[in-house]
């Protein structure tokens, strides 16, 4: 299947098996809208390690963040696994410092802040639920997006 994304992936399969050592833990950091979700899902395809979204585990349903001692434990427990790939940078509420030193492998995806904004309004435009009205600011921010 020439030009399709199945073909790719088993492309650089390929090639990584070849040339790249085995990673087993990846933690993959970047600002928002920088890529990180899309890019742990095709290196997981690739080396079919789970993905782990940090988002998942890190916000309450009502955007609540979780303490700092708790989001510690749900790290440890989250990095105890033998392989995986962590997505998720957390900015000023992050912790990191678990799952770097659980890490084998780190992927920066170092973007300029302006693309990562327009990324993350252009996301945000598609996703309704990023938007979904249920914390303070939220029903302004789903109005400037219309």
């Amino acid at each position: 299947m020439r030009g399709s994304v199945s073909g790719t992936v088993a492309h650089l399969r390929a090639a990584m098996t070849r040339s790249l050592p085995q990673v087993e833990r990846v933690v993959v950091l970047g600002c928002g809208g920088a890529g990180k979700s899309t890019f742990a899902l095709h290196l997981s395809q690739i080396t079919r390690l789970p993905v782990i979204e940090l988002d998942r585990h890190f916000w309450s349903d009502d955007l609540v963040p979780l303490p700092v001692d708790a989001w510690v434990k749900v790290q440890e427990e989250l990095a105890a696994s033998d392989r995986w790939i962590m997505d998720g940078d957390l900015g000023p509420y992050d912790a990191p410092a678990v799952r770097l030193h659980r890490a084998d492998t780190v992927v920066v995806l170092d973007l300029s802040l302006a693309r990562c904004g327009w990324r993350a309004a252009r996301r945000s435009r598609e996703r309704l639920d990023f938007c979904g009205g249920s914390s303070p600011g939220a029903g302004a921010a789903a109005s400037l997006m219309q």
